[in-house]
């Protein structure tokens, strides 16, 4: 299981004086090998999708920039295949089309 401990969206492309502000901590977890995920609340806002609703890791990878999603196939594999933690910063663009910058700290169990 990988379980994200936080999701911080402390990074966003709002202007500089809003982007101090703190931001939400949200929680998910992602059972394997099924990649079922489970977010909290504050992971449906920061996606601005309705909160509930069932999403596939694959769903979710399609919110995260090319680049974003890319990298963090690989931090994920690594620490999956080593059973290590990871914090990686991604840029993800919403169910609305706002691009966010989040910070993902992860720990494999």
């Amino acid at each position: 299981m990988v379980r994200v401990l936080d999701v911080n969206s402390a990074f966003t492309s709002a202007p500089v004086e809003t982007a101090y502000t703190p931001a939400p901590v949200g929680t998910w977890e992602c059972q394997l090998p099924f990649e079922i995920l489970t977010w909290s609340d504050e992971v449906y806002d920061l996606f601005e999708l309705p909160r509930g609703m069932r999403v596939t890791r694959t769903e979710a990878l399609g919110f995260y920039s090319e680049e974003s999603r890319r990298m963090l196939e690989a931090v994920r594999s690594n620490a999956i295949q080593n059973q290590t933690n990871f914090v990686f910063e991604a840029e993800i663009h919403t169910a609305l089309g706002k691009t966010r910058w989040m910070r993902i700290t992860a720990t494999v169990e």
